[in-house]
């Protein structure tokens, strides 16, 4: 689900997350963001205010994509997100993205482009997550 304005107080996931509360008791939230480009990156606590750190449900997932795949990711701590919000609200939740220099690959900058796109990137990215929902 595409949900936009994530930098108006995560207003789409809100809206989505209030229209479809039952839908979605019991379900498993992965925030991507910036896979065409940057290294691969599992965020394992995200918020500034009020961090939250992953689940270890969803770090086995995590592990049994890279056993799978023979991929590795980074970790890090990050800024509030959309699984961060998810996870306020007492979902399982993680983020996944493209970084460089430490933020999102090209976010929000004159190159968030659809040409930085690198497609052997977001292939390989892609794997790694369908691996993570088939280890679910």
């Amino acid at each position: 689900v595409a949900l936009g304005a994530e930098n108006a107080a995560h207003s789409g996931m809100q809206a989505f997350m209030d229209e479809h509360a039952d839908e979605l008791k019991g379900s498993i939230i992965i925030n991507l963001e910036a896979l065409g480009a940057g290294r691969l990156t599992f965020i394992e606590r995200e918020g500034f205010l009020k961090p939250k750190a992953v689940s270890s449900r969803m770090k086995r997932f995590l592990r049994a994509a890279s056993e799978k795949t023979g991929f590795s990711t980074a970790t890090m701590d990050s800024r509030d997100t959309t699984a961060q919000y998810a996870m306020s609200r007492g979902h399982q939740a993680m983020t996944i993205m493209g970084m460089e220099q430490g933020q999102a690959a090209h976010y929000g900058s004159k190159d968030d482009t659809i040409d930085n796109i690198d497609e052997q990137t977001l292939e390989a990215n892609a794997a790694f997550v369908m691996a993570i929902l088939k280890s679910m």
